[in-house]
């Protein structure tokens, strides 16, 4: 007598993140200040101003240091564009 197959039991699942982040002191403290028209980065462990504001140095791992205000303009030297997002995108 051949044995029955065993029932496959399945659901839709969808792989989700619920959760909120808060942006911390740091990059808080970047928006805010693009909020007010203003450009702020951080100083390095070698001297450079890090723009957007970072908490390490991405190159030693060091904390950074001060904030400082940088000019009203400067050189966009990468982007990215989200094509399409998913349909509970944070900010639709």
């Amino acid at each position: 007598m051949p044995e029955a197959s065993p029932e496959v039991l399945s659901a839709t699942h969808v792989l989700e993140y619920p959760y909120t982040r808060s942006v911390g002191p740091i990059i808080g403290r970047f928006l805010t200040a693009l909020r007010e028209r203003r450009i702020e980065g951080v100083r390095g462990s070698d001297g450079r101003v890090i723009v957007p504001a970072v908490e390490y140095d991405p190159v030693t791992s060091e904390p950074t240091g001060d904030f400082v205000e940088v000019g009203q303009s400067g050189v966009v030297t990468t982007w990215a564009w989200v094509y399409q997002p998913r349909p509970k995108h944070p900010l639709d």
